[in-house]
């Protein structure tokens, strides 16, 4: 009993100081420091820009983001583009891309920017619209995971950089 009390002790003294562990490779990399800002989307497909916020803000959660440095996206660029056709020109394969800038500021002050970070996803026509339609949604919600990743990597780097 006395053994226990005097570990319940050492861990009572040792948890205020944030004495603790943290097992290699359970994180994902980057962000330390960051805070989800704007996405300002500045294309024509209505539907990129709040897919792409909510895969940034989900990623940042996911990694434990936390900090004083805001990270602004700026969407410049969305194309989506036939890229394979079949008999009768009729497309069966597309292609969307995005092109984005991200700025890191504290506070007001700009700290670091980036311009041209670019993502793109195939996806195919289906049988009719209705099957386009659903290949097309789930190709700009991988989309959105494949550019966000990409944003906050780089981001992590030039703020790492920065500092």
């Amino acid at each position: 009993m006395r053994i226990f009390i005097i570990l319940l002790t050492a861990a009572a003294l040792l948890l205020p100081a944030g004495c603790g562990y943290r097992l290699l490779g359970s994180g994902k990399p980057g962000c330390d420091g960051l805070l989800m800002g704007s996405v300002d989307d500045l294309t024509r497909e209505p539907l990129f820009g709040p897919l792409l916020r909510a895969s940034l803000s989900s990623a940042m959660v996911e990694r434990g983001c936390e900090g004083d440095v805001t990270l602004d996206v700026t969407l410049k660029g969305f194309k989506n583009e036939a890229k394979a056709f079949v008999a009768g020109d009729f497309a069966r394969e597309y292609l969307l891309s995005v092109t984005a800038d991200f700025t890191l500021r504290r506070g007001e002050k700009i700290l670091a920017k980036e311009t041209g970070i670019e993502a793109w996803r195939e996806y195919y026509a289906g049988e009719d619209v209705n099957a386009t339609n659903a290949n097309k949604d789930k190709a700009l919600r991988d989309l959105a995971d494949t550019a966000a990743d990409k944003i906050i990597r780089r981001a992590s780097l030039a703020l790492g950089l920065g500092r």
